[in-house]
């Protein structure tokens, strides 16, 4: 009877009282002791309020619900597929919503959502190898800053493929704690890939001259970043050397001379 008559007030009420009774209701749905018929009700008003033509209703709804392992599903699927606006609040943090949806979203949704889902506490690997796929740059680099996100390596890898070139990315991957020293590795290289096509660089040097002086550098980089490895961060660097044909006589004889034994050993058992 209650909601019956919240029903019809809602349809003259003014906007901010109707959000104000929204978020309301939807708390006590939550909380509340409340009958079963009643809680139904309330859930039957809820749904109804989905179509409410004001932004700031559906708004309320959504930060009331988000984060409840209780809401309603149906009603969680329909904000997040409401205006970006309500949508970003409920994918960024519903536990309600699957990870395979969130797989979904992330490669249809626009870039402001993709940073939303991004920005999840605890985000799963597979979600993060969608937005490391298709995501723009700005969900990207929201991914790696998401302490919280559980990144698999390729992801990473492919991230630098697509996005290398951009220094926020870079930066960020070389903050993070858990990023691999082949995956740091990469952005070495892309970095230097880069500088070599700089136009202050080519009006400088010879294309001869660029390269030794890109290679020397890198080479540098790497030994250097590699003088604590284990020896199994020392073999997947390797490995990854190889692939990329940066595993030469000139980087393995700098490893020896700079006392980087197990990389030079890890080299040669390859």
């Amino acid at each position: 009877m209650i909601v019956q008559e919240f029903l019809r007030w809602v349809r003259t009420a003014p906007d901010h009282r109707r959000a104000e009774a929204t978020s309301a209701l939807a708390r006590a749905w939550l909380y509340s002791e409340m009958s079963e018929d009643d809680r139904q009700s309330a859930e039957a008003a809820m749904t109804v309020l989905l179509d409410d033509p004001a932004l700031e209703v559906r708004r309320a709804l959504a930060f009331a619900l988000a984060g409840a392992e209780e809401a309603p599903r149906h009603i969680i699927l329909a904000l997040a597929n409401d205006l970006a606006e309500i949508a970003q609040i409920v994918l960024g943090q519903s536990p309600v919503i699957l990870d395979i949806e969130l797989v979904d979203y992330a490669a249809s949704v626009e870039d402001r959502l993709q940073v939303a889902i991004a920005r999840r506490s605890g985000l799963s690997a597979a979600v993060a190898a969608a937005i490391a796929e298709v995501g723009a740059i700005d969900a990207c680099i929201a991914l790696v800053e998401n302490e919280t996100a559980k990144i698999a390596q390729f992801s990473m890898a492919r991230m630098v493929e697509r996005h290398g070139d951009v220094a926020a990315l870079r930066n960020a991957l070389m903050a993070r704690g858990d990023t691999p020293l082949n995956i740091r590795q990469m952005l070495l290289k892309r970095l230097g890939d880069m500088l070599s096509t700089h136009p202050l660089v080519q009006s400088g040097l010879s294309p001869d001259r660029i390269e030794q002086a890109v290679v020397e550098a890198r080479d540098r980089a790497t030994v250097a970043m590699a003088c604590d490895v284990t020896a199994q961060e020392a073999e997947a660097l390797v490995e990854h050397l190889r692939v990329s044909e940066q595993l030469t006589a000139a980087l393995l004889l700098r490893a020896v001379c700079a006392g980087n034994i197990r990389l030079f050993e890890a080299a040669l058992a390859r």
